[in-house]
């Protein structure tokens, strides 16, 4: 990916066996094709975080060409689940996916915990796979992190607590410590992650969700 990104297939329908499924112009690679006609000139994307290494600035760049239209192409995205396994859910989801199309997903998205607490062992392993998509596959990486319940229970169980009332929670605090410990050795590796931490806040369904009565 920070080298420009997947390559693409001959108009974006066809590609080589092994590619991701990142379509766009004919040739060359995705985010790097052509303007298309009549697109607003290429302007690159500012990060949030001065610091964003420039693996995670090409991403940026690539996704605003495309939305904006300065580019042609789609992403095309795979979840691989929350599986104990890490592997069972890729080869349900994407390998499956490359078997009946040829092609690679152009990016990949993980669970992390949801139902339970996930050993850091399991979050190495979940680490280690998207380490290899990423590097022998050229695919992106997004990550979702929905944290059990201070209660005790899953994601989505009901808490009446204080989101303030967590930073003096010593459960929290090491579930933040073992979440950093898979994201520092994707960040070790050079892997940039589009990092989804405590996802679909404004609806009803998680414990720190504004349907809860918290503002995540």
């Amino acid at each position: 990916v920070g080298q420009g990104g997947a390559r693409t297939g001959g108009s974006g329908a066809g590609g080589s066996t092994g590619t991701p499924a990142v379509t766009g112009g004919k040739g060359g690679t995705a985010g790097m094709s052509p303007a298309m006609p009549g697109a607003t000139p290429a302007v690159a994307a500012v990060p949030v975080n001065p610091n964003l290494i420039q693996a995670g600035r090409d991403i940026l760049n690539r996704l605003s060409d495309l939305t904006s239209g300065r580019a042609p192409g789609v992403i095309v995205g795979q979840s691989i689940g929350s599986t104990r396994d890490p592997w069972t859910g890729f080869q349900t989801f994407a390998t499956r996916l490359q078997g009946e199309t040829g092609r690679w997903p152009g990016m990949i998205n993980r669970e992390l915990d949801l139902f339970e607490t996930m050993p850091q062992e399991r979050l190495n392993a979940i680490a280690d796979l998207l380490i290899d998509y990423h590097k022998n596959r050229k695919g992106m990486v997004t990550l979702n992190w929905a944290p059990m319940s201070p209660s005790g229970g899953h994601a989505f169980s009901k808490w009446s607590g204080s989101l303030s009332d967590l930073t003096k929670n010593g459960d929290w605090i090491r579930s933040l410590d073992r979440i950093a410990g898979a994201l520092m050795r994707l960040q070790g590796a050079g892997v940039p992650v589009l990092w989804r931490p405590l996802q679909e806040n404004n609806g009803p369904m998680f414990w720190y969700a504004t349907g809860n009565g918290h503002a995540a």
